[in-house]
């Protein structure tokens, strides 16, 4: 149940995406294990990125790949696979607590990571990420 409604939320946000910004967002049909499940496609519709949508409730991030309270294990596998095999930026993106879009990319994250700061991850992202529409006159400006 829990992965249908994950799916049912991811769907709405990417919908919500792509009327507002107007961002050719596409459900990425190679999706599997760890790859994110979204594609943002530049004008010639090659792939910019991938998104990962994730969903905040109660002060706590999860997505498709991570549950509730166990961020970490599914986090660092998704960062794994965009290191790896993915050759294209990874952003993170939901809606806070006041409906405002929010971002934050991979490489932020990884970081943060690797300098030992695991436990804190979530905080992390959550107050680091930026207002998605603030970003977004610079991703525009690379599709």
């Amino acid at each position: 149940m829990a992965m249908k409604v994950n799916l049912e939320i991811e769907a709405e946000l990417c919908s919500e995406l792509k009327s507002k910004y107007r961002l050719n967002i596409e459900k990425a049909c190679f999706a599997q294990n760890y790859i994110p499940n979204y594609i943002l496609l530049d004008s010639t519709r090659n792939i910019h990125s991938y998104i990962e949508f994730c969903i905040l409730e109660s002060g706590h991030l999860y997505s498709i790949h991570w549950s509730k309270g166990d961020m970490l294990k599914g986090l660092v596998r998704v960062l794994q696979v965009q290191t790896s095999q993915l050759d294209r930026p990874l952003f993170f993106i939901y809606k806070d607590e006041t409906e405002t879009y929010k971002v934050i990319e991979s490489n932020l994250i990884k970081e943060q990571i690797l300098e030992g700061e695991s436990a804190n991850t979530e905080d992390f992202i959550i107050k680091n990420s930026d207002i998605f529409s603030e970003i977004l006159p610079q991703i525009k400006r690379e599709l």
